[in-house]
């Protein structure tokens, strides 16, 4: 969507990459005075388990996860860390 400062709308992109078992992709919003929300991400697959890493930009906050499937039974894990210092962790 394209802006004008008159009309003071969000600007929003994202673009998404896929190649075999690697995806990559972001997505950020603007209202032409600061970022709204600015992520990205990207995921490897091999077989029935997917990586995966997160970023948000703006919380300066970043994800790391893997996600396992057999059949119609799913497990997940991830962990998340501020790089800020500022969030308490659960042994915190």
């Amino acid at each position: 969507m394209w802006n004008t400062i008159e009309a003071q709308k969000l600007i929003k992109h994202s673009m998404n990459l896929q190649k075999d078992t690697i995806n990559v992709a972001y997505k950020v919003e603007h209202d032409l005075k600061k970022f709204k929300s600015a992520t990205t991400f990207a995921s490897y697959t091999q077989g029935n388990l997917n990586y995966y890493l997160k970023g948000d930009l703006l919380k300066n906050m970043i994800t790391v996860g893997a996600l396992h499937s057999k059949e119609k039974v799913y497990n997940g894990v991830q962990a998340t860390y501020d790089l800020t210092g500022k969030t308490v962790g659960f042994m915190g």
